[in-house]
C-alpha cells in the first residue's frame, strides 16, 4: 500500500504587542493581582498542606514575576493531588479563548491538568512538563469544549504516583475572563391567585392571609432564602438551592378538605434535561410527631417533559392533586414541604393549599381519551401533552378514536395528526362557551425497525468489538461502574444490537490482557440511530506504553458530531488520525460514548479497519511536444492520487510539484529531458 505524503504551509502572524487581548485574564498571585485572595482548597493530598503563595524562588528565565503559587504533592497523596477555586469569573469557551496556559515548576517530569467544572459536563486536559528545575510553561487547547460555560477550575500539578514529596510551583494562569451575561431576574410578580380565600390554606401569599411557619430554609436543608420583592409583591428568593426544608411543625396544617398544592416558581437557570425540580410534602401522623411510626411523605419530581414543563425565566404555576402524591395517605398532619433539585436559583410565591371548585359551566376537561381505541398511557385530566413513540417505518398514523368530556355540556373538536413525526389535538371547550383546553398528542419515531448496512471491509483488515460480520475481540464490559447510563441487549429483525438509554455518558473497556493495538488500523467504524436529537459524542482512550490508566502517558481525545439525523441508522466511518489528541501506543483501553442529556442510542457494527488500496492499474503516458499526460484506473477507496517522478529509473523519486490533477490522469508540460514516473492511490 502506498501512503501520501502531505505537506502543510504555515502561515506566520505578526502580533503587535500592544494589543491587549480581553478575552484573557492572567492568575498572577501578587498581592495587588490577582488569584492571592481567592479561596483555594487542597483536597486528595494526604494531610492537604494549603496552597502557599511565596516569593519567587527561581526568579528568571520565562518568569521574573514577584509571587507565584507553591503546592506540596505528598507522597502519602493521591496520583490526582488537587487545588482547586470557584473565585474564577464564570464564562464559556468560544472560538476566541480556548487556550488555557500555566508556568510551571517542577523537580519531576509528570502530567499536569487544568480541569474546569460548572454548569456544563467538566473538561480536563493533562500536558506533561518537558523540563526539570526551570520554568516551562504548558499549553492546554480547550476548543473541543467551545460552547460550554464553567466557574470552577482545577489544578493537578502532578498527575503521578510518588515516593516522595514534590515541591511544585506554578505561576500566571491565562483563563478566560468573564464572558457570561448576568442572570435574569423576574420582571414582573407571578400571577396574582384567583381562587375563593374561602377554599385556600395560604403558607405564603398576598393574596390570601397565610398561616404560621416556623422556617423556610431549615437548619437541616441546604439552600439560602432571602424575602424580595417584585413590583411590590411578597416573594422567597432562593439561591444555592440544593434541597430546602420549608418547616410548620409547631401548627400543622389540616389539609383533609383540600384538594389541591399550588406553587409558583421562576428560574434562570438552564431548565433541558436532566434538570429537575422536586416538590416533597410530608405529614406527621395523628401523633403530628416525627418518628412516631405513623408518618407518611411522597416526593414528585417535574422537568422540561412533564405537565407543567420546567422551564427558564417564565413563571411555572404547579396546581397538583393532592392525589397525585400518592404515598401521602393522611393529610390532617402536614408539617413539612421540601423542594430540591436543579435549578439552584429559584423565585417562589404563592404556596397554598386549595379545594378545586370548578364554577358551573366552565369545566374543559377530559376524564378519557383514547387513541386507536386505546386510553392513552398516563392519561390524566390535568395532563395536556403526550408523547406517543412510534416505530420507524410505521406509515398508519394511529388516530384519535374517543374523547370523553368530565362536563357532558362541553364540546370538542378533534384535529388527527397528517403525518409521522407529527400532532394530533383535542380543543375542549366548556359549557360557557369561554373557558378552553387543548390536549395534544405528538407522534415521533422512538424505536428502530431496520438494521444497520452490512460492513464489507475485508476480515483480516478488521479488529471487531462488536459486529455479527467479524469475529469479536474480548471487551470487559459494555458498561463501566462509572457509566451514566443503563444498557440493554436487544435484537431488531434478528441483529444483536446495543441499546443505551437514559445516557449522559456511558464507558466500554478492553483492559489488562485485552487491551486493543490498534497501530495499524487507519480508521473507527460505529453505526448509531437515535430517536434523539442532542450531540453525540465518541472519546478513545489509549493507556500509554505502561498499559495501564494514570501512568503519566495516556492520551485520548473527544469528537463531537452535532444534532445527528434522528430515526435512521448513521454510520461514522471516522479517520483515527481525526482523534488529533490521541498517541496511539497499541494498548486502546476506553471508548466513551456521550448523548446528554439522558440521550437514546442503538449501536451496533462497533470495529477499527485499516483501508487497503490496489495499485494503481493500466498507467498509460502520453508525451506530445508540449506536454506529458498519465492517466490510470480508479482505484476502489482512493480519495486522492500523487504522482512521483526522478531522473534516474533507481534513483529517488519526489512528488512532482507542478501538473494539474483531474480525476484519475495527471498533466504536465514537456521539457524534453528524460523522467520516470510511478502513481500512489491515496485515502484520507
Amino acid at each position: 500500500m502506498k501512503i501520501a505524503i502531505v505537506s502543510f504551509t504555515t502561515a506566520f502572524i505578526m502580533l503587535i504587542s500592544s494589543v491587549v487581548f480581553a478575552q484573557y485574564m492572567i492568575v498572577d498571585f501578587e498581592p495587588a493581582g490577582v488569584g492571592a485572595d481567592w479561596n483555594w482548597t487542597v483536597g486528595e493530598n494526604g494531610d492537604n498542606p494549603p496552597l502557599e503563595f511565596i516569593a519567587n524562588p527561581v526568579s528568571g528565565g520565562i518568569n521574573t514575576s514577584p509571587t507565584v503559587a507553591q503546592f506540596t504533592a505528598r507522597s502519602s497523596g493521591q496520583s490526582w493531588a488537587l487545588c482547586f477555586t470557584s473565585d474564577i469569573d464564570p464564562f464559556i469557551f468560544d472560538t476566541s479563548n480556548t487556550i488555557v496556559k500555566i508556568m510551571v515548576y517542577k523537580p519531576v517530569i509528570s502530567n499536569v491538568g487544568i480541569k474546569f467544572e460548572g454548569v456544563s459536563a467538566p473538561a480536563e486536559i493533562l500536558i506533561p512538563n518537558s523540563v526539570i528545575n526551570q520554568w516551562e510553561e504548558l499549553t492546554f487547547d480547550f476548543s473541543a469544549f467551545i460552547g460550554n460555560n464553567y466557574n470552577l477550575m482545577v489544578i493537578i500539578p502532578d498527575f503521578a504516583p510518588r515516593d516522595q514529596d514534590n515541591l511544585i510551583y506554578f505561576d500566571n494562569i491565562q483563563i478566560p475572563s468573564e464572558n457570561t451575561t448576568p442572570p435574569a431576574e423576574p420582571t414582573e410578580p407571578a400571577p396574582t391567585p384567583t381562587v375563593d380565600p374561602a377554599y385556600v390554606i395560604s403558607l405564603f401569599s398576598n393574596a390570601y392571609d397565610d398561616v404560621h411557619v416556623d422556617t423556610w430554609s431549615a437548619e437541616w436543608d441546604d439552600a439560602d432564602v432571602t424575602d424580595i420583592q417584585i413590583e411590590g409583591v411578597d416573594t422567597k428568593l432562593y439561591t444555592n438551592l440544593v434541597y430546602a426544608g420549608i418547616e410548620f411543625v409547631s401548627q400543622t396544617i389540616d389539609a383533609t378538605g383540600m384538594t389541591h398544592f399550588h406553587m409558583d416558581i421562576w428560574t434562570p437557570d438552564p431548565t433541558d434535561l436532566p434538570a429537575v425540580f422536586k416538590i416533597k410534602l410530608v405529614d406527621f401522623g395523628a401523633d403530628g410527631v416525627w418518628g412516631g411510626g405513623d408518618d407518611v411523605e411522597h416526593e414528585l419530581t417535574f422537568d422540561a417533559t412533564t405537565t407543567p414543563p420546567l422551564v427558564s425565566e417564565s413563571w411555572i404555576s404547579f396546581d397538583i392533586p393532592l392525589s397525585d402524591f400518592v404515598n401521602l395517605t393522611t393529610t390532617g398532619h402536614l408539617a413539612q414541604l421540601i423542594i430540591s433539585g436543579d435549578p439552584n436559583t429559584v423565585y417562589v410565591d404563592n404556596v397554598y393549599f386549595y379545594n378545586y371548585s370548578t364554577p358551573p359551566g366552565s369545566d374543559a376537561t377530559l376524564s378519557d381519551l383514547k387513541l386507536d381505541g386505546v386510553t392513552i398511557e398516563g392519561f390524566s385530566p390535568f395532563t395536556q401533552n403526550y408523547i406517543y413513540g412510534m416505530q420507524e417505518g410505521i406509515v398508519v398514523i394511529p388516530q384519535i378514536t374517543e374523547v370523553t368530556t368530565t362536563d357532558p355540556n362541553a364540546t370538542y373538536e378533534i384535529t388527527q395528526a397528517s403525518t409521522i413525526p407529527d400532532a394530533a389535538s383535542v380543543l375542549v371547550t366548556a359549557q360557557d362557551g369561554i373557558t378552553t383546553i387543548t390536549y395534544t398528542v405528538s407522534f415521533v419515531i422512538m424505536y428502530p425497525n431496520s438494521v444497520p448496512p452490512i460492513p464489507s471491509h475485508a476480515p483480516e483488515n478488521v479488529i471487531s468489538l462488536f459486529s455479527d460480520a467479524y469475529i469479536d475481540v474480548p471487551v470487559d464490559t459494555w458498561l463501566t461502574p462509572w457509566s451514566d447510563g443503563v444498557l440493554e441487549e436487544v435484537e431488531i429483525a434478528g441483529n444483536p444490537v446495543k441499546k443505551y438509554t437514559l445516557v449522559n455518558y456511558v464507558g466500554i473497556e478492553t483492559v489488562g490482557p485485552n487491551l486493543i493495538d490498534v497501530s495499524d488500523m487507519t480508521h473507527l467504524h460505529i453505526d448509531l440511530w437515535t430517536p434523539d436529537a442532542n450531540d453525540f459524542k465518541l472519546k478513545l482512550v489509549d493507556w500509554g506504553a505502561d498499559g495501564n490508566w494514570s501512568g503519566g502517558d495516556d492520551t485520548e481525545h473527544e469528537l463531537i458530531y452535532p444534532t445527528p439525523a434522528t430515526g435512521q441508522w448513521i454510520s461514522y466511518d471516522i479517520p483515527l488520525s481525526d482523534f488529533i489528541n490521541l498517541d496511539i501506543t497499541g494498548h486502546m483501553a476506553q471508548y466513551i460514548l456521550s448523548k446528554p442529556p439522558l440521550g437514546t442510542m442503538y449501536i451496533d457494527n462497533l470495529y477499527f479497519y485499516a483501508i487497503s488500496l490496489d495499485i494503481p492499474a493500466n498507467v498509460t503516458i502520453i508525451a506530445t511536444t508540449n506536454e506529458v499526460i498519465i492517466s490510470w484506473d480508479p482505484v476502489p477507496g482512493a480519495t486522492s492520487y500523487t504522482v512521483y517522478s526522478s531522473d534516474d529509473p533507481y534513483g529517488t523519486y519526489e512528488p512532482v510539484s507542478d501538473g494539474v490533477y483531474e480525476n484519475t490522469s495527471w498533466t504536465s508540460s514537456n521539457t524534453g529531458s528524460a523522467k520516470f514516473y510511478y502513481v500512489t492511490a491515496n485515502s484520507d
